[in-house]
Protein backbone atom coordinates (compact mmCIF):
# COMPACT_ATOMS: atom_id res chain seq x y z
CA UNK A 1 0.00 0.00 0.00
CA UNK A 2 2.30 3.00 -1.42
CA UNK A 3 0.47 6.39 0.01
CA UNK A 4 2.72 8.18 -3.01
CA UNK A 5 0.59 6.13 -5.41
CA UNK A 6 -1.90 8.83 -6.66
CA UNK A 7 -4.43 6.58 -7.40
CA UNK A 8 -4.63 4.98 -3.73
CA UNK A 9 -4.27 9.27 -2.83
CA UNK A 10 -7.67 9.54 -4.77
CA UNK A 11 -9.59 7.05 -3.63
CA UNK A 12 -8.83 8.10 -0.31
CA UNK A 13 -9.35 11.76 -1.13
CA UNK A 14 -12.79 10.16 -2.70
CA UNK A 15 -13.29 7.95 0.69
CA UNK A 16 -13.48 10.27 3.11
CA UNK A 17 -13.56 13.53 1.17
CA UNK A 18 -14.16 16.43 3.53
CA UNK A 19 -13.11 15.10 6.54
CA UNK A 20 -9.34 14.31 5.08
CA UNK A 21 -9.24 17.19 2.47
CA UNK A 22 -9.72 19.66 5.53
CA UNK A 23 -6.88 19.16 7.35
CA UNK A 24 -4.55 19.02 4.24
CA UNK A 25 -5.53 22.10 3.10
CA UNK A 26 -4.07 23.84 6.28
CA UNK A 27 -0.76 22.15 5.72
CA UNK A 28 -1.01 21.45 1.73
CA UNK A 29 -2.83 23.66 -0.60
CA UNK A 30 -2.19 23.62 -3.99
CA UNK A 31 -1.68 20.00 -4.69
CA UNK A 32 -5.05 19.31 -2.66
CA UNK A 33 -6.75 21.83 -4.28
CA UNK A 34 -6.28 20.61 -7.87
CA UNK A 35 -6.76 17.27 -6.72
CA UNK A 36 -10.25 18.32 -5.06
CA UNK A 37 -11.27 19.49 -9.41
CA UNK A 38 -10.25 16.28 -10.28
CA UNK A 39 -12.48 14.61 -7.93
CA UNK A 40 -15.23 17.22 -8.78
CA UNK A 41 -14.86 16.21 -12.06
CA UNK A 42 -15.78 13.53 -11.66
CA UNK A 43 -18.33 13.87 -8.76
CA UNK A 44 -17.29 12.52 -5.94
CA UNK A 45 -17.27 16.10 -4.21
CA UNK A 46 -19.26 18.86 -4.57
CA UNK A 47 -17.50 21.63 -6.36
CA UNK A 48 -19.12 24.74 -4.22
CA UNK A 49 -18.83 22.45 -1.23
CA UNK A 50 -14.85 21.89 -1.65
CA UNK A 51 -14.26 25.20 -2.63
CA UNK A 52 -15.86 26.35 0.77
CA UNK A 53 -13.78 23.75 2.73
CA UNK A 54 -10.23 24.80 0.99
CA UNK A 55 -10.60 27.91 1.25
CA UNK A 56 -11.24 27.92 5.04
CA UNK A 57 -8.65 25.77 5.52
CA UNK A 58 -5.88 27.22 3.70
CA UNK A 59 -7.17 30.87 5.84
CA UNK A 60 -6.58 28.95 9.11
CA UNK A 61 -3.13 27.89 7.42
CA UNK A 62 -2.30 31.35 6.65
CA UNK A 63 -3.42 32.78 10.18
CA UNK A 64 -0.88 29.77 11.82
CA UNK A 65 2.05 31.37 10.11
CA UNK A 66 0.88 34.60 10.69
CA UNK A 67 0.33 33.71 14.79
CA UNK A 68 4.38 31.91 14.31
CA UNK A 69 5.85 35.38 13.20
CA UNK A 70 3.76 37.26 15.44
CA UNK A 71 4.52 34.90 18.66
CA UNK A 72 7.42 33.74 17.62
CA UNK A 73 9.30 37.29 17.14
CA UNK A 74 11.69 37.75 20.26
CA UNK A 75 13.51 34.08 19.34
CA UNK A 76 13.55 34.74 15.60
CA UNK A 77 14.77 38.14 15.91
CA UNK A 78 18.52 36.26 16.19
CA UNK A 79 18.41 34.68 13.11
CA UNK A 80 16.99 37.84 11.35
CA UNK A 81 20.30 39.33 11.73
CA UNK A 82 22.03 36.18 9.90
CA UNK A 83 19.72 35.68 7.66
CA UNK A 84 18.27 38.97 6.21
CA UNK A 85 21.14 41.22 7.60
CA UNK A 86 18.62 42.87 9.59
CA UNK A 87 19.74 44.17 13.19
CA UNK A 88 17.82 45.59 15.57
CA UNK A 89 18.13 49.46 14.52
CA UNK A 90 16.86 48.42 11.23
CA UNK A 91 13.94 46.51 11.76
CA UNK A 92 11.84 49.45 12.38
CA UNK A 93 12.43 50.87 8.82
CA UNK A 94 12.16 46.97 7.63
CA UNK A 95 8.21 46.72 9.28
CA UNK A 96 8.03 50.20 7.46
CA UNK A 97 8.80 49.12 4.30
CA UNK A 98 6.85 45.67 4.92
CA UNK A 99 3.17 47.99 6.26
CA UNK A 100 3.73 50.34 2.91
CA UNK A 101 3.47 47.46 0.30
CA UNK A 102 1.34 44.93 3.20
CA UNK A 103 -1.10 43.91 0.77
CA UNK A 104 0.60 43.54 -2.43
CA UNK A 105 3.52 41.69 -0.69
CA UNK A 106 0.87 39.39 0.79
CA UNK A 107 -1.30 38.65 -2.09
CA UNK A 108 1.97 38.40 -4.31
CA UNK A 109 3.50 35.64 -1.75
CA UNK A 110 -0.19 33.94 -1.89
CA UNK A 111 1.27 32.87 -5.20
CA UNK A 112 4.80 32.05 -4.47
CA UNK A 113 6.47 28.64 -2.85
CA UNK A 114 7.75 31.13 -0.30
CA UNK A 115 4.74 32.00 0.55
CA UNK A 116 4.85 30.67 4.29
CA UNK A 117 7.63 33.21 4.92
CA UNK A 118 6.16 36.10 3.73
CA UNK A 119 2.63 35.06 6.07
CA UNK A 120 4.94 35.27 8.92
CA UNK A 121 6.27 37.93 8.47
CA UNK A 122 2.93 39.69 7.99
CA UNK A 123 2.86 38.32 11.77
CA UNK A 124 6.66 39.46 12.76
CA UNK A 125 5.75 43.00 11.55
CA UNK A 126 2.54 43.02 13.17
CA UNK A 127 -0.01 43.80 10.00
CA UNK A 128 -3.06 44.58 11.43
CA UNK A 129 -4.84 40.91 11.86
CA UNK A 130 -8.47 41.94 10.42
CA UNK A 131 -6.33 43.34 7.29
CA UNK A 132 -4.48 40.07 7.19
CA UNK A 133 -7.22 38.09 7.30
CA UNK A 134 -9.68 39.78 4.63
CA UNK A 135 -6.33 40.10 1.94
CA UNK A 136 -5.62 36.27 2.78
CA UNK A 137 -9.10 35.71 2.34
CA UNK A 138 -8.98 37.57 -1.41
CA UNK A 139 -5.83 36.17 -2.75
CA UNK A 140 -6.85 32.17 -1.18
CA UNK A 141 -10.57 32.51 -3.18
CA UNK A 142 -8.80 33.52 -6.34
CA UNK A 143 -5.58 30.92 -5.72
CA UNK A 144 -8.01 28.04 -4.88
CA UNK A 145 -10.55 29.01 -7.64
CA UNK A 146 -8.16 28.89 -10.03
CA UNK A 147 -6.32 25.54 -8.96
CA UNK A 148 -9.73 24.05 -9.12
CA UNK A 149 -10.25 24.65 -12.16
CA UNK A 150 -6.61 23.23 -13.37
CA UNK A 151 -8.04 20.03 -11.24
CA UNK A 152 -11.21 20.01 -12.89
CA UNK A 153 -10.44 20.80 -16.55
CA UNK A 154 -7.08 19.74 -16.93
CA UNK A 155 -7.11 16.74 -14.05
CA UNK A 156 -6.01 14.22 -15.92
CA UNK A 157 -2.66 15.83 -17.01
CA UNK A 158 -2.18 15.46 -12.93
CA UNK A 159 1.63 13.99 -13.52
CA UNK A 160 2.94 17.71 -14.99
CA UNK A 161 0.54 19.89 -12.99
CA UNK A 162 2.72 19.53 -10.24
CA UNK A 163 5.82 20.37 -11.97
CA UNK A 164 4.45 23.76 -14.25
CA UNK A 165 3.28 25.01 -11.02
CA UNK A 166 7.14 25.05 -9.58
CA UNK A 167 8.40 26.24 -12.48
CA UNK A 168 5.68 29.04 -13.34
CA UNK A 169 6.28 29.78 -9.32
CA UNK A 170 10.10 30.07 -9.73
CA UNK A 171 9.66 32.52 -12.89
CA UNK A 172 7.90 34.68 -10.92
CA UNK A 173 10.13 34.62 -7.85
CA UNK A 174 12.84 35.38 -10.25
CA UNK A 175 10.98 38.43 -11.88
CA UNK A 176 10.37 39.63 -8.18
CA UNK A 177 14.00 39.68 -7.39
CA UNK A 178 14.95 41.33 -10.60
CA UNK A 179 12.13 44.07 -10.00
CA UNK A 180 13.47 44.48 -6.20
CA UNK A 181 16.89 44.51 -7.66
CA UNK A 182 16.14 47.70 -10.27
CA UNK A 183 13.81 48.93 -7.37
CA UNK A 184 16.71 49.23 -4.95
CA UNK A 185 19.33 50.58 -7.71
CA UNK A 186 16.95 53.39 -8.49
CA UNK A 187 16.40 54.38 -5.28
CA UNK A 188 20.81 53.85 -4.96
CA UNK A 189 21.05 56.72 -7.58
CA UNK A 190 18.42 59.06 -6.06
CA UNK A 191 20.32 59.24 -2.97
CA UNK A 192 23.15 59.34 -4.75
CA UNK A 193 22.06 62.44 -6.52
CA UNK A 194 20.85 64.41 -3.72
CA UNK A 195 24.34 64.13 -2.03
CA UNK A 196 25.88 65.63 -5.25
Amino acid sequence: MNIFNLSYVLNLLALYKYIIIFPISIIEGPMITILSGLLASIGSVNLYIVYIVLVLGDVIGDCVYYGIGRYGRNPAMKYVDRFFKIDEDKLPHFEKRFKDHETSILLLGKTQPIGSIVLATAGFVKMDFKKFVLVSLLGTMIKTAVLLAVGFYFGKAYNSIDSYITKISLVLVLVLIIGGFIYYMRQKSKSLEKKL
